[in-house]
């Protein structure tokens, strides 16, 4: 601030009123400008708001409100003890891709092309 105010002595009185407000204007702009200016809550909130009022299961920020099944816990720890730390590919897992392709063929009738129509996500934002 010492160098600031040194810098400001030297320009004549307008000067340093048009340096301020330049000064003033880029640290609002920097600092202070929000960029979703008109966002007061967000879509989680919302989501968690509207499950709660509707007595809905909320999976708005990925976390399941009711007791796990068995079954996958027994499946989970299964895969678990298998060892296999790889990542998976890119454009999805081949084996779920598979199964979604022909849960998608025999419940809407529809063929889909595993290579070049479907890619599997994290969550909707992702995507």
């Amino acid at each position: 601030m010492k160098l600031y105010n040194s810098f400001i002595l030297s320009f004549n009185s307008d000067l340093k009123i048009l340096f301020k407000v330049a000064i003033i204007s880029i640290y609002t702009y920097f600092y202070q400008m929000s960029k979703l200016p008109n966002i007061t809550t967000s879509i989680f909130s919302v989501m968690s708001q509207l499950a709660n009022q509707h007595g809905a299961i909320n999976l708005s920020q990925g976390f399941p409100n009711f007791p796990e099944d068995e079954r996958l816990l027994q499946i989970s720890e299964r895969i678990i003890r298998e060892n296999i730390h790889q990542y998976t590919p890119m454009a999805g897992l081949p084996s779920l891709l598979e199964k979604i392709a022909n849960q998608t063929e025999k419940q809407y009738h529809r063929k889909v092309n595993t290579a070049t129509e479907m890619l599997i996500t994290a969550g909707a934002t992702q995507g």
